[in-house]
């Protein structure tokens, strides 16, 4: 197989690896940002809230339960298929 196709790259006669083709940074920055506030983030304050993103753990408030902007939803990220997942999540709710 070429080479190129596998994370190698030739430069001035040498074989070098190809050490990422990603962006360093996503197109929008502001999913990087986290917020500083003490209490739930319900007021127009919370620059989480403005940007229109949620809150993570990460922020301040570290999406405690106190947060009115944190994620209202399961991350699977188990070898379990999509339907366990939500599953377990409606089982926590109850």
């Amino acid at each position: 197989p070429d080479v190129s196709d596998c994370g190698w790259t030739l430069v001035n006669g040498k074989l070098v690896p190809v050490l990422t083709t990603l962006a360093v940074l996503p197109d929008d920055t502001s999913v990087l940002s986290t917020c500083n506030c003490k209490k739930d983030c319900a007021a127009s304050l919370c620059s989480c809230k403005r940007k229109g993103i949620e809150c993570i753990g990460s922020c301040k408030c570290m999406a405690q339960s106190a947060c009115a902007n944190k994620v209202d939803r399961n991350i699977c990220v188990t070898s379990a298929s999509q339907s366990e997942c939500d599953s377990e999540g409606a089982s926590d709710s109850d």
